[in-house]
């Protein structure tokens, strides 16, 4: 299972997978077992066995990693700030400890060559294709671990996968299984509706002064402004600072040698190729006509027709096709094997005999190869240079907002600092709690601080995406309900709408009502309404196309039968009263089935895996002594302390 999931890292289900999984891999980076209790402060107990600070605080720093690996370039600082690290790193290791104590109390074993063959077969440990123990030391060095430490982690990792082996043997999907769900997911209908759009109907109705008095009477609190913060601020950017940082060529080189395997680029090949798709299930006729069509443009190929243009005419592949059947360069493991096999195999400009995948046929040309190296320093010093520097001067920036906080805390004037540090000074104007704040946008952590903070102290650093803050609270201004003469206007919009949801919904059900004595068509042009039609919708979401989200009309839609096609009440969607009648409804053929049905699978495996092993791991902790010591974790805390 390590080798497997090594392999598919990438793919969706095993994301899905790594967020519900009970155990803790190496390959994900996120623990490399326990340390020395002895040495080291005890954060938590798993049966008598300890779990330390440094365990803690490795896997803290591993799992960011892990997510910064998973979002790949579309990471952001700022997508962890929902996350509780914390919470989940502890939680990760006790469980992984469970499992542990699992598989010896089973009897399980990791032997020193299995331990030795995991490690051996690591990418991260390669040079020029092989495993290198210098190299090895020097990560592990680079990282502050031991081999012994590191070569215990895998051990545990080991066992943890073992334990799942057993676990998950049983866990299997039928095709019924598989075909049903398919049917359920894909199965999609078509409305006709007429809506009446209370925003439209506004004209349509008149409002008194008395009305608008009687509505902000009842309906104050809808007026509330919430309470509001007043503040002033510096902020402190990495590029403020990157002028006055220096990065030595011995430090370049000290990460050039921890980070070499980042600078790796495996053997790649450029290709293109012409697709003739073919169905899995097609009957040898039809298999018998593509390999003619595909063998005639083969010929065509060989004989110099320019395959690029034959492409374009004859590849069914909608991405590359209109290319040119151009796929770029790509290393090994992004196709299909019996693909990646023949282009790794072609020398540059040679084309291939025909070659069926799961896709259908296919002809191939190499356009060129690199071979597998290593970046030299020379190559890459500019960018580690550039890394460094940014790392210098966020962390530069990081400890002047600190001693800047502190002159800050003990009476100095806000604005002096920034004047003698050369930062802006900014007095962004009032802010509820989570509404934007000039200059920095919605949802940033400044705007939690300065609620937890009292009006004329000075806050905590906040740390941002890409900056430090050192703010102040000047005055804390009281959520309050404004007089109505202050606010007449927006009362009496709302008041007038929603007199005109009264009408809508009135208008709404007086065509139900029509409709359900004949059809929503007849009903709906005898009051010269007119009669609108959504395209073809699936269950997925609350969405429904041209309409908006309302999950009770999507549930009743796909309660309809063409005998009962009319919904049986008046639905609202916002500010709009429907009704709606069946126009259509289609089900995925067995084609379909059969086209997604790996995909599927892997799918439907890997929920029911994760299923299983969350039940199991629950299990173990029901039966656990888990005593958490010195450090408050919700994730980790529930019901586990016995």
């Amino acid at each position: 299972m390590l080798k497997f999931i090594r392999r598919n890292a990438s793919a969706t289900w095993v994301k899905i997978l790594f967020g519900i999984l009970a155990a803790v891999f190496i390959y994900w980076g996120i623990g490399v077992g326990l340390s020395n209790g002895s040495r080291y402060n005890a954060v938590a107990k798993v049966n008598g066995k300890p779990i330390t600070d440094k365990d803690l605080e490795r896997a803290e720093d591993n799992l960011r990693n892990f997510y910064r690996n998973l979002y790949g370039d579309q990471f952001r600082p700022e997508l962890l700030q929902g996350i509780d690290i914390r919470s989940q790193a502890l939680d990760r290791l006790i469980r992984t400890e469970l499992m542990v104590q699992e598989a010896r109390r089973l009897g399980l074993e990791a032997t020193d060559n299995e331990v030795r063959d995991f490690i051996a077969e690591m990418n991260s440990f390669h040079r020029d294709g092989r495993f290198d123990r210098d190299f090895y030391i020097r990560v592990l060095r680079a990282n502050r671990l031991t081999p012994a430490e590191f070569e215990e982690g895998v051990r545990r990792d080991i066992l943890v996968t073992k334990v799942q082996d057993i676990v998950l043997a049983g866990v299997q999907v039928s095709d019924d299984d598989l075909r049903q769900r398919f049917r359920h997911e894909e199965e999609k209908v078509r409305l006709a509706f007429v809506e009446f759009d209370a925003a439209e109907m506004t004209n349509e109705v008149a409002i008194s002064k008395a009305e608008v008095e009687q509505y902000y009477q009842q309906h104050k609190e809808f007026f509330r402004e919430p309470e509001r913060a007043r503040i002033e601020l510096i902020v402190y950017q990495e590029r403020d600072f990157a002028s006055r940082v220096e990065v030595s060529e011995e430090e370049i080189r000290k990460y050039y040698e921890s980070h070499e395997s980042d600078y790796r680029q495996p053997e790649r090949v450029h290709a293109r190729h012409i697709l003739f798709r073919l169905q899995p299930n097609a009957t040898m006729e039809q298999r018998e006509a593509v390999r003619k069509r595909a063998t005639e443009v083969l010929e065509r190929a060989r004989k110099g027709e320019d395959f690029a243009e034959l492409a374009k005419t004859h590849s069914e592949d909608p991405g590359s096709g209109p290319q040119g059947g151009d796929l770029g360069f790509f290393p090994r493991g992004q196709m299909v094997p019996a693909f990646e096999a023949v282009a790794f195999a072609l020398p540059p400009g040679a084309i291939s005999d025909l070659v069926e995948t799961n896709f259908g046929i296919h002809i191939i040309k190499v356009e060129g190869k690199e071979e597998a190296r290593t970046q030299p320093l020379e190559e890459v010093r500019e960018t580690i240079r550039s890394t460094l520097q940014g790392e210098k001067a966020r962390e530069m920036a990081r400890q002047q907002a600190g001693a800047d906080r502190t002159r800050a805390a003990s009476g100095e004037p806000l604005e002096r600092i920034a004047q003698a540090q050369g930062l802006a000074f900014k007095l962004p104007p009032p802010f509820a709690e989570g509404e934007a704040i000039e200059g920095l946008g919605n949802n940033h952590p400044l705007s939690r601080a300065a609620f937890q903070t009292s009006a004329g102290e000075v806050g905590p650093v906040v740390s941002g995406a890409n900056e430090f803050i050192v703010f102040k609270v000047l005055e804390r201004i009281p959520s309050a309900i404004p007089d109505l003469e202050a606010i007449e206007a927006k009362v009496t919009d709302e008041a007038k709408l929603a007199k005109a949801r009264e009408l809508a919904q009135q208008k709404a059900q007086a065509l139900l009502e029509e409709a359900q004595k004949s059809t929503l068509q007849s009903a709906a042009s005898a009051q010269r309404l007119e009669v609108a039609e959504t395209p073809a919708f699936s269950r997925e979401g609350d969405f429904i196309p041209r309409l908006g989200d309302s999950a009770e009309l999507k549930q009743a839609a796909f309660t309809l039968r063409a005998e009962t096609p009319l919904a049986p009440k008046v639905y609202r969607v916002g500010d709009s009263f429907v009704v709606a009648a069946l126009l259509e409804r289609t089900e995925p053929s067995e084609d379909d089935f059969l086209s997604r049905k790996e995909q599927l699978l892997q799918q439907v495996i890997a929920q029911r895996r994760a299923h299983v092993l969350e039940e199991f791991t629950n299990y173990l902790q029901s039966k656990a002594k888990i005593d958490l010591g010195r450090v408050q974790v919700a994730a980790a805390s529930g019901n586990r302390r016995r």
